[in-house]
């Protein structure tokens, strides 16, 4: 009787402890499944919130390490990176003297400025191009509305040149190809630059070539190899237009059929420089 009774203790025991741990795998399948299933954008109370952009939080975060700035216009869109440390820190001393504003702006803006600080918080920021005439304008979320002088505006504008310049002359200086199908046989790409400005520019006769590649529904542009070395130099252009070419047969390495442009850069004004380009189709051959 003893023995059968510690038997049944015994039983007893481990069904406890078989249960014991089925519940701690039940808990954490439990808290696994809630964390793959919370809808997007659901945060917790303990989660860190991102801060908003403030001239506060330039001087909590240091120095800015990196600096992006995307223009988005009606003739494209331009994106320059700042890495250089001097124009890093003109660009935070510039920031630091925005004055913000008590209301709020609806309004969107075609340059969005990323920040990367050293603390290794980001900020994003809107701000609205550069024209006479009205309040220069960067907000950063639907609260915060700042301004500040009009040639610090520029001057920000400007140290991303690429992205300036194409907001400015995007639609006065522009190119289209010659023909818009070319065979990877053919010798050269036509094109002509076109000068709306009335009044004399430069460009520089270094193409660039890429294909539009698509990769999980994503569209992008991927460089071409180049066989050649193209040392260009400034070449002024006092017309409305002119007809170039470059070499194509054996300067560049094609892959394939599809979608390609040809870029090259202008110069509308002394040290302000970006890329225009016409797209073509190279078609298969034979």
């Amino acid at each position: 009787m003893r023995n059968r009774w510690k038997m049944l203790i015994l039983a007893a025991a481990a069904v406890w402890l078989l249960a014991g741990c089925e519940k701690a795998t039940n808990q954490e399948t439990g808290r696994q499944s809630t964390a793959v299933t919370k809808p997007a954008g659901e945060g917790t109370a303990n989660e860190k919130q991102k801060p908003a952009f403030s001239t506060e939080f330039l001087e909590k975060n240091g120095s800015i390490l990196k600096a992006e700035l995307s223009g988005t216009f009606e003739t494209g869109v331009r994106t320059e990176s700042l890495g250089n440390r001097e124009d890093l820190e003109k660009l935070r001393e510039m920031l630091l003297e925005v004055e913000k504003r008590e209301t709020s702006v609806n309004e969107r803006f075609p340059g969005k400025l990323t920040l990367a600080m050293e603390s290794g918080e980001t900020a994003e920021l809107w701000l609205s191009f550069p024209a006479e005439g009205q309040i220069p304008k960067l907000t950063a979320g639907d609260a915060s509305f700042y301004t500040w002088k009009q040639e610090q505006h520029r001057e920000i504008w400007r140290l991303f040149g690429t992205v300036y310049g194409f907001g400015v002359y995007g639609e006065q200086i522009w190119m289209e190809m010659e023909t818009d199908r070319v065979a990877e046989e053919d010798a050269e790409l036509s094109f002509i630059l076109h000068n709306d400005t009335g009044r004399s520019i430069q460009y520089i006769l270094s193409p660039v070539i890429e294909k539009k590649t698509e990769k999980d529904g994503i569209e992008s542009w991927e460089q071409v190899e180049s066989l050649a070395g193209f040392c260009g130099y400034l070449t002024e252009l006092s017309g409305t237009s002119v007809r170039l070419s470059v070499p194509w047969k054996g300067s560049f390495a094609p892959d394939g059929p599809g979608t390609y442009r040809l870029r090259i850069q202008v110069l509308p004004e002394e040290e302000l420089r970006f890329g225009v380009e016409a797209e073509f189709e190279v078609e298969k051959h034979g």
